[in-house]
């Protein structure tokens, strides 16, 4: 019989005004609170915390996709689950196992110190920092900085031969900038 059966999902019994809020929209943060639920209710068989009650793990990988996922979640994406994991400061040990050091089995009160990272920057902070204090991370090949003692410069993406490329055809394209024009016949 449907009537019998909640058709409330397990977030939905959330107190989500209850919940910490942070950003700068006020999101609040229901992540940690669902997946404490998830270890809590879910079988020992998907997902489980491991003895000691300082990590999780997923045993089965295929069914908490398609059956646990969706259950908790709005979506079946593994991959945005571990974003969310990543996000909030979860970490993979040595055995495989996800852990963070406020989220502990029977201490559901800690769950308010499982924060999401403050957002990155705008691009417009970025470009504002990066004038006022250059690193290796944020010049161009054309500004690169030099090491400390080293006449050889840094750059984050290129391959020495790669900057040396651009470099030479930057020289050679203020070359042909300088040159004198040649009028054209008609």
């Amino acid at each position: 019989d449907e009537s019998l059966v909640s058709k409330e999902r397990p977030q939905d019994l959330l107190n989500i005004k209850e919940l910490p809020r942070t950003g700068k929209r006020g999101a609040p943060q229901a992540f940690p609170h669902i997946l404490y639920q998830m270890l809590e209710r879910e079988s020992q068989d998907i997902i489980h915390w491991c003895q000691d009650g300082r990590a999780f793990v997923i045993d089965d990988v295929t069914s908490f996709i398609t059956k646990t996922l969706v259950k908790y979640f709005r979506h079946s994406r593994y991959a945005s689950f571990q974003r969310q994991l990543n996000l909030y400061g979860f970490r993979k040990n040595d055995a495989g196992h996800f852990e963070h050091k406020y989220f502990l089995q029977n201490q559901p009160d800690l769950l308010i110190k499982v924060q999401r990272a403050p957002q990155a920057k705008t691009q417009k902070e970025s470009a504002k920092q990066a004038k006022m204090f250059p690193t290796a991370t944020n010049t161009t090949a054309h500004e690169s900085i030099p090491t400390q003692g080293d006449d050889k410069t840094l750059h984050p993406t290129k391959s020495k031969r790669r900057l040396e490329e651009n470099t030479n055809s930057t020289q050679l394209t203020e070359n042909i900038k300088s040159s004198p024009k040649k009028k054209r016949r008609k």
